[in-house]
């Protein structure tokens, strides 16, 4: 069908739907007929456009997704503001409940757009791109005409005058021929790529020396023998080639009943924080709580005490695994609604005594020797024994001494940890300086100063001892001398301080 053809079609439907509605309405008024058009004509364009309300609809869910989108984004932000700043519990779950009714909203309206459909009007210019019709191309012809432009008379004052020396020369196009060049680091370009994977760090075992360990090495070295042993404080140190022969030998030490102590791999050692600005009173489990809501895992927590005055310090020691975040725990500035200092665990120049086996340079969570009570010496840890009373005259785990317990810092037996500080620059330069002394060539004549001061301090010291003699003496033949002393300042006139001087030494022995 043609344009035309379409074209008068629908003119004579319009034509039709024209007359019905004529028809239905039998009373037309007759004496103005432009009016009663105006009014149709209003009518038909009140009637609503399905299509346009389609589109509108689409445009009003597209926008409610796009806002929403942006206010989840910001809540997100927040919520990560919100926790790495440590805000309260209650302020953060309600910016996540506010996320989700934001993200509700964008799932309804998704599920409304694909309930609708694409939008039904095709040249729409936000729904659909606008291709190119043919018209278009036609009258895009007209612009770019296949007449050659005119060209433009140049003027001539245009003319300019140049010199040879500024004028292009004319290149002859001559071929080019290669230049061989070396490469000195020709040898560093040809590296191989492939990454070596880590060695993994396997931890020792450190077996107790006792009678027969001798036997216990020989039937480790026979079932695994690239182990190696090493003597290290008293017990031997085991370290294993793998991972796997390190937990073999652990079961054979634990079926022979055999007493070691574990090392820890750095990685798997705990990171220790000390909390500083809580209470004395406050309760570990909430500190536990929240820093577990910041995704940090909590191993231990304990209080520091005051052994002497049997007092909590407002100090706290937090152990947390090791994590890429770990770190992070310095960062947290409120705690428990609280605003607290978090610091690195500073660990004292003395050896660790180990809680389990009373023994010293590890701990009783990697201890697997035999329990001895630093109280009764008994096979049992020192907070399981019976007496809870003070001891008057214990006897000594470790050197067996009487007069105080294993734990004593006096203890013969305790490690003495040498802390030689590293001299410093001014220190180092100070006795490396010349000294004039040594270069002078009448040395006594550089001693007689100090010999003169030392002699003229004797003598200051020895007129000092005298006269506090004199004053010794004096108090001793006066005994009332003091009380007349402080009679003479009260006194008004001359003769009365001469009665008191003439009464003074009459009553001389």
């Amino acid at each position: 069908m043609s344009e035309e053809e379409r074209s008068r079609s629908a003119l004579n439907s319009l034509i039709s739907n024209f007359v019905e509605s004529c028809g239905q309405n039998s009373n037309p008024p007759t004496d103005d007929y432009a009016n009663y058009t105006r009014e149709w004509i209003n009518e038909i364009r009140k009637r609503p456009n399905p299509e346009l309300h389609i589109c509108k609809a689409i445009s009003r869910l597209e926008d409610i997704i796009d806002s929403n989108q942006s206010y989840a984004q910001k809540c997100e932000e927040a919520i990560e503001y919100m926790i790495y700043s440590s805000k309260s519990r209650a302020e953060i779950s309600s910016k996540r409940n506010e996320l989700k009714t934001y993200e509700k909203k964008i799932t309804d309206s998704e599920t409304a757009l694909q309930t609708i459909g694409p939008c039904p009007i095709k040249n729409c210019s936000r729904h659909h791109a606008i291709p190119e019709s043919p018209e278009t191309e036609n009258k895009s012809q007209y612009k770019n005409s296949t007449l050659s432009p005119i060209p433009k008379v140049s003027s001539p004052t245009d003319f300019k005058l140049i010199s040879p020396k500024k004028a292009a020369k004319t290149q002859t196009n001559k071929p080019i021929s290669p230049i061989e060049t070396s490469n000195k680091f020709s040898q560093l370009m040809e590296i191989d790529e492939s990454v070596e994977a880590p060695k993994i760090h396997v931890p020792a075992i450190k077996l107790k020396i006792v009678t027969d360990y001798n036997l216990t090495l020989q039937e480790i070295n026979r079932n695994f023998p690239k182990t190696l042993n090493k003597l290290d404080r008293g017990y031997i140190r085991i370290t294993p080639d793998s991972l796997e022969e390190r937990e073999n030998i652990i079961e054979y030490l634990d079926k022979n009943k055999k007493e070691y102590v574990l090392s820890e791999a750095p990685e798997n050692r705990p990171l220790k924080a000390v909390i500083k600005g809580l209470p004395k009173d406050h309760n570990k489990e909430l500190i536990s709580r929240e820093l577990e809501e910041n995704n940090f895992k909590v191993l231990r927590i304990s209080q520091f005490r005051n052994f002497r005055q049997k007092t909590m310090h407002p100090v706290f020691l937090v152990e947390i695994a090791k994590s890429p975040i770990s770190n992070n725990i310095f960062k947290v500035n409120r705690l428990n609604l609280f605003t607290v200092e978090i610091q690195m665990y500073r660990k004292k120049q003395k050896a660790t005594m180990c809680y389990n086996c009373s023994d010293f340079f590890h701990s009783a969570r990697n201890c697997r020797c035999n329990s001895r009570c630093i109280k009764c010496n008994g096979p049992h840890e020192t907070r399981s024994c019976s007496i809870k009373t003070k001891i008057h005259n214990p006897t000594c785990i470790n050197c067996n001494e009487k007069g105080h317990i294993a734990s004593w810092r006096g203890c013969p037996k305790i490690p003495i940890i040498n802390t030689n500080k590293i001299p410093t620059y001014a220190q180092k330069l100070r006795t490396n300086l010349p000294n004039p002394d040594r270069n002078s060539k009448n040395p006594e004549l550089k001693q007689t100063p100090a010999l003169q001061a030392q002699t003229e301090d004797l003598a200051d010291i020895e007129r000092h001892f005298n006269a506090l003699k004199i004053i010794s003496d004096t108090l001793k033949k006066f005994p009332n001398i003091i009380e007349i002393s402080e009679k003479l300042l009260l006194a008004k006139n001359d003769l009365e301080k001469i009665n008191l001087l003439l009464q003074l030494i009459k009553n001389s022995p």
